[in-house]
Parts: structure tokens; C-alpha cells; sequence
């Protein structure tokens, strides 16, 4: 009966974001605002308040100034590719709620690659129909849509 609750409670939770339409939430970020010469963070409420229509403008902000916008996001984009490429090709497991993290330098002279992982594998299920996780794939091809 709690399995049940907690599933619907998840699904109410998707309907209620960008979840449901996009296959994609920010739940959060923190990042160094350049011209305010601080840190910015958003909360799980922020994200939750997202859009459809707000979604790509906020994703952006993450990166910072336009030298992060024109190095650092192609080199996000081509790591999402990658995993994409992967998701693409697997059978094995469906992947729920997990989550990318990205982190990267946001000084203008520095060399350092940004950084894409996969994180957060509390919910996988075995693929027992031989198809492939689409929820997956259509969240992670949104995520470079938005970014791109």
C-alpha cells in the first residue's frame, strides 16, 4: 500500500512540473554570477515552478557569461550526446528520477573540461520487454534541445 502511495506521489510530482511534458526537471544549481561577483542557488521550489516555456532561459543562465555559453555548453552538449548514444543502445535497465550533474570552471581563463555524470541510480528496473528506457531518451534529447 506505502509502494503504491509513493508511486502516485511521484507521478502527481511529474504531472506538476516539467516532468510530464519535457522528460526533464532542474531540481537545483549554484553557480558564480560573474557581473554580481557572487554565487547564485536555486532550490528544489524554483525548479518545481519551471516551464515549458521558461525552462530553456533558466538551463542557460547556469552558464554564466557568454564565453561559458560558447565553450562550455557545446562541451556539455557533446557529453549528453554520449550518454544519449548509450541510453540509446542499452536494453538492460529503465533509469527513474536519476539525475545529470554538470560542473565546470567558470573563470574565463581556465582549461578545465566541464564535467557530465549520471548520478542518482535509486530507481532502476530490469527491461524484461526488449525495449529500450524511452523515458530516458526523451528527457536527455531535451535537455540538449534546450541547451542547443
Amino acid at each position: 500500500m506505502q509502494v503504491l502511495r509513493k508511486k502516485a506521489a511521484m507521478r502527481e510530482k511529474d504531472l506538476a512540473t516539467t516532468t510530464h511534458d519535457l522528460g526533464v526537471r532542474i531540481v537545483g544549481m549554484k553557480y558564480f554570477d560573474s557581473e554580481k561577483g557572487d554565487f547564485v542557488k536555486h532550490d528544489k521550489p524554483w525548479g518545481k515552478a519551471l516551464t515549458k516555456q521558461n525552462i530553456q532561459q533558466s538551463l542557460l543562465s547556469f552558464f554564466n557569461s557568454e564565453a561559458s555559453k560558447n565553450v562550455t555548453v557545446p562541451a556539455v552538449v557533446e557529453k549528453l550526446r554520449e550518454i544519449e548514444a548509450v541510453m540509446e543502445k542499452q536494453q538492460k535497465v529503465r533509469i527513474y528520477s536519476s539525475s545529470i550533474l554538470i560542473a565546470y570552471d567558470s573563470a574565463e581563463d581556465s582549461d578545465y573540461k566541464p564535467r557530465v555524470r549520471m548520478i542518482d541510480f535509486a530507481h532502476v528496473h530490469d527491461i524484461t520487454d526488449g525495449g529500450h528506457d524511452e523515458g530516458y531518451i526523451t528527457g536527455i534529447k531535451n535537455f540538449i534541445h534546450y541547451l542547443s
